[in-house]
């Protein structure tokens, strides 16, 4: 059975850390690939135009990153045949307007950043029935 693969790019490494400890709980048979800037997240979209498998069932993405911003990141991946479909989740503090009409406009989920064990709770299970939602869609 394949595994599932979320992909995270984010570069706090505690919140790195918070949501793959709560994913443990929640998430079987699944692995997680840490994407730590947008210019690792760019190399890591390149990458995926080659056809690399398993195919993420969802990559959770921050918008403030090192190098190249989530927006940035998020239209490269959209411009990938492979991923255009990926459902993807952006994390962050509350946007500003526009970019809270940026991302309505992309069709991405939201979620705001926890600030507490519990929000990373649930945060990792709504990561994980996102996942379970595309994999059950792939099948």
């Amino acid at each position: 059975m394949a595994k599932h693969r979320i992909v995270l790019i984010e570069d706090s490494e505690s919140d790195v850390w918070l949501l793959q400890t709560c994913l443990e709980s929640v998430a079987v048979n699944h692995e997680v690939i840490i994407l730590k800037d947008g210019e690792a997240a760019l190399q890591f979209i390149e990458a995926e135009r080659e056809g690399i498998e398993p195919r993420p069932c969802v990559i959770v993405l921050d918008l403030h990153l090192p190098k190249h911003d989530g927006l940035e990141i998020l239209a490269a991946i959209r411009r990938v045949p492979a991923l255009k479909h990926v459902t993807a989740l952006i994390v962050s503090t509350m946007p500003s307007p526009e970019v809270q009409r940026r991302i309505k406009e992309l069709g991405v989920a939201y979620a705001e950043k926890p600030l507490t064990i519990s929000g990373y709770d649930a945060l990792a299970t709504q990561v994980w029935e996102l996942c379970e939602s595309a994999f059950g869609a792939a099948a």
